[in-house]
């Protein structure tokens, strides 16, 4: 509780997901089929890619990539700036849920809701048929709450 006076929530809290998560529970005749983290063709960059797609979308394209090592790069000088780490090394892990726990104690954050993921873009791959869809989207939205 920040101040011990009033529960902040954070309604738009941002997570990966773990990168063996769908090779873990997507249901088994899906499990060739399932959304992969892995090197992107031409790059020494890894993303998601699922049904011949990549994510987050254009993601093959070096532009993409730049501007979004770009935009980190100022989330990272913004995080020092405000005091929420002295070192980038204390930058937490998005994917890891003790840590996202541990960010929220840092922040002072009683209750998160994670409402969209990278997940929420892998089920949206046109022409995929539903029974994959709701296989994929194991793990692709959920919440902490303590």
């Amino acid at each position: 509780m920040a101040k011990g006076q009033f529960k902040v929530m954070d309604s738009d809290i941002h997570v990966d997901e773990p990168h063996d998560l769908w090779l873990k529970y997507i249901e088994p005749r899906f499990k060739d089929r399932a959304p992969r983290f892995a090197p992107i063709d031409g790059s020494h960059t890894n993303g998601w890619q699922f049904e011949g797609k990549v994510f987050p979308a254009f993601f093959d394209r070096p532009e993409r990539r730049r501007l979004g090592l770009i935009r980190r790069e100022k989330a990272r000088a913004r995080h020092l700036a405000m005091g929420r780490y002295k070192d980038p090394a204390e930058d937490l892990p998005g994917d890891d849920p003790r840590a996202m726990l541990q960010a929220m104690d840092r922040e002072g954050i009683d209750v998160a809701i994670v409402f969209r993921t990278r997940g929420a873009h892998l089920v949206g791959v046109d022409g995929l048929d539903g029974a994959c869809a709701s296989s994929a989207r194991t793990g692709s939205c959920s919440r902490i709450i303590r």
